[in-house]
């Protein structure tokens, strides 16, 4: 199953090891660790000029990788248990 995180984006879940609210984690100490851990190049910006409100943290071939979006992660979140429990009923 695949999830739409925002722009033209779509991600396979089984990829997706997190989803996280952006504006509550973006001063953390320990969020600029691990953002430098994925590094600059890694991190894609697809909130279209708006305000990121979600970083969709996933993982291709043993490289992180993470999508900044501006759909906020409680619905990213929602829209990814849909698509499980549909898969899970066919």
């Amino acid at each position: 199953m695949y999830l739409h995180i925002g722009k033209d984006v779509i991600l396979n879940k089984d990829e997706i090891l997190f989803i996280l609210d952006y504006k509550k984690i973006k001063d953390k100490k320990n969020f600029e660790k691990f953002f430098n851990t994925i590094n600059n190049k890694n991190i894609i910006d697809i909130s279209e000029g708006k305000q990121a409100k979600s970083l969709i943290v996933v993982q291709k071939e043993k490289e992180l990788k993470g999508y900044l979006s501006n759909i906020s992660s409680v619905t990213l979140s929602k829209r990814k248990r849909l698509t499980i429990k549909i898969n899970n009923r066919t």
